[in-house]
């Protein structure tokens, strides 16, 4: 099966170059990526420098262990889901190298800024064989941790050849996987142990004919992070004290309806600040001049320095990774990719705050998130912006009721910690059945919390 999937690479070689080329046309930093996925350099070092080679390693250096834990986050947002586990791991081994790969600018972007320690950070490689090969021996890794859904054949293929167990960690399994099970089947028989985050993605794995021994149902690392980011938030001063609506991690269409929204508040005499933070920030200039085009004026986070955003201007988020901290300052947050068909972002980071949260239709990369939070009372789903409009009109008139939402919503990121741990003793715990030495320090069994005792999400 890798075989025909690496002849059909060859095949539609033509379309995947055309393809590339379009990304370098639109972003620059594309063309770096290219060359590096193509395993043809070294990965670039850290921006500051910290635990970097700064370049590939040629297996371990000089006083560091023999273990090497390859870490695979594709974007941005599964590489800030894996930064505790990141740190965690990098506790219970601190002599191990750390290799993280990811797939796209922004993802190695937030890498850079936040995982502090790791060794090199890096883009995967294209999925063909005398590609991956030739990193994979660059790396010598001990074992391969792909973070929630991205599974390359040909990478686990390989790794499996070489006797690297591959662990998915924090994993999600999700409809399409079984629509195209002839093609993951295989590559879920040469997985050596699955951690997710709910009882729907282990009843897939199921009906993928995977060993239920290799399973555990480990929840969710978001809850962790979400938690881990409350800390002290950047300064943001809404107009005149005003209620501050986000729209975080929004898409096409999204903002037109948040901007519809905007409008329908202020017609029902109900002022408030807006600030819109695009999933994309290649997508910055289009959301200006949507903004422009509705005859709002609009101010991006980096030109305000910290200022309070002049009356009736609409903020644009610019940044990676400050949302999660910019949250704290909401009265009130709306979820992006979710009135359009890309299954949802990040709940838990406003959650964590204790911010009341709406969403569309679309989250089914959250299901058992959103279904839990919307049964706690402590999020509502809005089919448009009108929709959210009135919602939150009502919700602005009955404070009490819009602070017992965002109540709701804490205690539930409060009340689902603890996946961190499981997903790090499942790990040990595959290292130990290979029998691969893992000395930097030796731990009581006791101590170890079993991988599959993880409690479903309350």
């Amino acid at each position: 099966m890798v075989f025909v999937y690496n002849a059909l690479l060859v095949l539609f070689l033509p379309a995947i170059v055309v393809y590339w080329l379009a990304k370098v046309a639109c972003r620059k930093d594309y063309l770096a990526a290219f060359a590096e996925r193509l395993g043809s350099r070294n990965p670039r070092p850290r921006a500051d420098g910290a635990g970097v080679k700064g370049s590939l390693p040629q297996g371990p250096q000089l006083g560091e262990s023999k273990l090497c834990f390859w870490i695979h986050a594709v974007s941005a947002g599964e590489v800030v889901s894996s930064i505790p586990f990141v740190k965690a791991l990098q506790a219970r081994f601190p002599r191990a190298r750390v290799v993280l790969s990811t797939l796209t600018p922004t993802g190695r972007q937030v890498a850079v800024q936040h995982c502090s320690g790791v060794n090199v950070v890096m883009y995967c490689p294209i999925d063909f064989f005398l590609i991956v090969d030739r990193v994979i021996s660059r790396i010598d890794p001990t074992v391969f941790l792909p973070v929630e859904t991205d599974l390359w054949p040909t990478l686990i293929q390989r790794l499996h050849k070489r006797g690297v167990p591959c662990v998915l960690v924090n994993g999600r399994v999700s409809e399409r996987r079984l629509r195209y099970r002839w093609l993951f089947k295989p590559v879920f028989r040469q997985m050596a142990f699955f951690c997710v985050q709910t009882q729907v993605d282990a009843e897939r794995l199921d009906a993928l004919d995977v060993d239920r021994s290799k399973v555990a149902i480990t929840g969710n690392m978001k809850f962790a992070q979400a938690a881990a980011a409350l800390g002290r938030p950047p300064a943001l001063d809404a107009e005149s004290g005003k209620p501050l609506l986000i729209g975080g991690s929004t898409h096409d269409d999204e903002e037109e309806q948040l901007l519809h929204c905007y409008e329908a508040l202020a017609a029902r005499r109900r002022a408030v600040a807006l600030l819109l933070a695009p999933r994309h920030l290649e997508r910055l200039e289009r959301v200006e001049r949507l903004v422009a085009a509705r005859g709002f004026n609009h101010a991006r986070w980096t030109q305000l320095e910290g200022r309070p955003a002049p009356d009736g201007c609409i903020v644009i988020l610019d940044t990676m990774g400050q949302l999660a901290q910019i949250y704290a300052s909401a009265t009130a947050v709306f979820v992006g990719g979710s009135w359009v068909k890309r299954g949802g972002h990040n709940v838990m980071e406003p959650a964590a705050w204790g911010k009341p949260i709406f969403f569309g239709p679309h989250m089914e990369n959250y299901s058992s998130v959103a279904a839990a939070l919307l049964r706690l009372g402590g999020a509502m789903q809005v089919q448009d912006g009108a929709e959210l409009a009135a919602a939150l009109d009502r919700l602005l008139g009955a404070p009490e009721e819009l602070r017992r939402m965002g109540r709701n919503a804490r205690a539930f990121v409060l009340d689902n910690q603890g996946a961190v741990e499981r997903n790090l003793a499942a790990v040990e715990n595959v290292l130990a059945s290979f029998d691969i030495k893992t000395p930097e320090r030796p731990r009581d069994p006791l101590e170890r919390p079993a991988a599959g005792d993880a409690p479903a999400i309350r």
